[in-house]
């Protein structure tokens, strides 16, 4: 059996956000800028994490967040 990571994913998701990073780019944004918006994205979803005490729909935001958080990784 192989033993397959997360961090082999990575080259055929950077393919994927080359567009994005093309658009951002162009459209005078910087690599600080987005490590900014991922660092948004990870205190969001742990925000939503704390409000889900209460509410366990909030937990479903999570996924999401960390998904773009990641993506915002990536492009940097």
């Amino acid at each position: 059996m192989r033993n397959t990571s997360v961090y082999a994913l990575k080259p055929g998701f950077q393919s994927l956000l080359r567009p994005v990073a093309t658009s951002w780019a162009r459209a005078g944004n910087t690599a600080n800028q987005l490590t900014a918006l991922g660092l948004l994205m990870a205190v969001l979803a742990g925000g939503f994490v704390v409000v889900a005490a209460d509410n366990p729909r909030w937990l479903l935001a999570v996924p999401v967040l960390l998904i773009l958080r990641m993506a915002c990784n990536a492009l940097d």
